[in-house]
Order: C-alpha cells, then structure tokens, then sequence
C-alpha cells in the first residue's frame, strides 16, 4: 500500500503513517512511504509508480485539489484509493476528512469572549480543504457576534514556518494589528512563535495564540499554548481501515473526524 505524504518533515505526518502502519501491518500489508516534498510533479510521478508496481490501494495526502496531472494519475489507478482531507471532483475514492471548521470555531469563539476583535490566521493555502474549512470557522465565529472577519488579518497561502514567520512580522507592520493569533498548522505554529519571538513580544501576555494540530511541546511550553486539536494517529488508522474496507469489496465511504479546542494559558483577554 502506498502512503503520498507531501511532508515528511512534519510530525503530524509521521503519527498518521505509523497509525496507518499499525493497521495494514496486521493484516499483511506493507506501507510503502513516498515524499512530495510539496512539489505536485513528484506527487504525480510517485503515483504512477505505485501504479506501475500495482499497489494494492492508495492512502494520499495531497499537496492540492486541482493539480490535472495528480487528478488523471488517480483517475487510471487501478486499486483502491484514499484521500485524506481533501474535496476531489471526478475521482471514486473514499474520503477521511477532519472536522477542522468546529474546532477553530469554538476557539474564536472564546477569544471573542474574552474581548480580541483582531484575530489574525496564518495558515496554508485556502485553496485546499483544510485552509478553507478553517477560514470558515473563524467567519463562523465573528457571525455569532455580528461581526465580519477582518479579511487584512488572514495570511494564507503555506504552512512553511518561514512563511509564517515573515506573515507575523508583516501583521505587526500593517495598520490593524492583531491581539491574537491563529496558526493553522505544527510547521505554521513554529514560524508564528518565532515571529513573535523576533518582535521581542511575549506570548499569552501581549499577543494571544492558539495553534491548530497538537505536538508535545506546545503542552509542556512556558507558557502552555492552546490548541484545536485532533488525532493524528487515530487518523492513519482509520484511514487504513476504510481502504482495508475497499479493498474488501465495500464501496467508498467519507469518514469525517472531530477536532476539539484546548485552551491554556495563551488563550488570555487583549491588553
């Protein structure tokens, strides 16, 4: 079974492969890892040679949802196919997919609650599902209060800590400046903490953080930072499930997982 991952470096990835692993491992499947690295050119190449060696089934996760090449490598594979967290048109495969809109609403919500109306999001491209459906639970959040998102605190477009970094300095550059800060994503998370950092501000006091995706560090950090978080091992093994599931003859399924919001100490009121 091939496993597209278009980020080996990300810890996130690595606890869904080895859920995945855990999984096919016990009924005599071996998980054969490839990297993107983000380039959709290798994505392409690396399907086609799964295709090529006949995998018995395919566990992607894709660097877009619109990249033809990718879509027509995965329209003439021949096994069974399953996307995680990405909305394709034209391709029968199953769908694992995260609930990341509740989990981001609750958390601006609360910020809300505590008074912030600057409430920035760095986060990687809103073209993809993720970005999107995050988006999406920050507006959702400002409706309750009848409010619009301010659309100059959004900075999307990678979830390279460089880039997040550099979208943190530009926020505190721009004339809205934000009280609090949104990072979707582990690698965004980083770059926003060392964006922060660089302008000598001091998390959970001068500026509120919450991260989306939990790694032990944020927990045991000083101060604890708050999270939407989910399940990445949980994730990797039911994915491998429903294509277990596929391989078995059942039909394509959309499984949707939930997300939940943590606050601790950077979840703090504006200053």
């Amino acid at each position: 079974v091939g496993f597209l991952v278009r980020d080996i470096s990300s810890p996130l990835f690595s606890l869904i492969a080895k859920g995945a692993d855990d999984v096919l491992r016990a009924h005599g499947y071996l998980l054969l890892l490839t990297n993107s690295d983000g380039d959709t050119k290798v994505e392409t190449s690396h399907l086609n040679l799964l295709a090529r060696r006949r995998a018995d089934g395919i566990i992607a996760s894709l660097v877009a949802e619109t990249e033809v090449e990718t879509l027509q490598a995965l329209q003439q594979f021949k096994g069974h196919v399953v996307v995680l967290d990405r909305d394709l048109v034209d391709v029968t495969a199953s769908f694992v997919q995260i609930d990341h809109r509740s989990g981001v609403r609750d958390a601006v919500r609360h910020l809300l609650q505590l008074g912030h109306r600057g409430i920035a999001l760095v986060t990687g491209p809103v073209a993809v599902r993720a970005g999107r459906e995050r988006l999406k639970g920050v507006e959702d959040a400002y409706k309750e209060v009848g409010l619009k998102f301010p659309m100059e605190l959004l900075r999307s477009g990678s979830y390279d800590s460089d880039f997040a970094e550099k979208a943190v300095i530009d926020l505190f550059s721009s004339d809205l400046k934000p009280t609090a800060i949104l990072a979707g994503g582990v690698q965004s998370s980083e770059g926003v903490l060392k964006g922060i950092r660089s302008l000598g501000l001091i998390v959970g006091r001068e500026v509120a953080f919450i991260a989306c995706d939990e790694v032990s560090f944020l927990e045991l950090s000083s101060p604890p930072i708050s999270v939407v978080s989910r399940d990445p091992y949980s994730f990797g093994r039911v994915s491998a499930q429903v294509l277990l599931d596929a391989i078995e003859g059942h039909g394509p399924q959309i499984r949707v997982l939930s997300t939940h919001y943590i606050a601790r100490a950077t979840s703090t009121p504006p200053i």
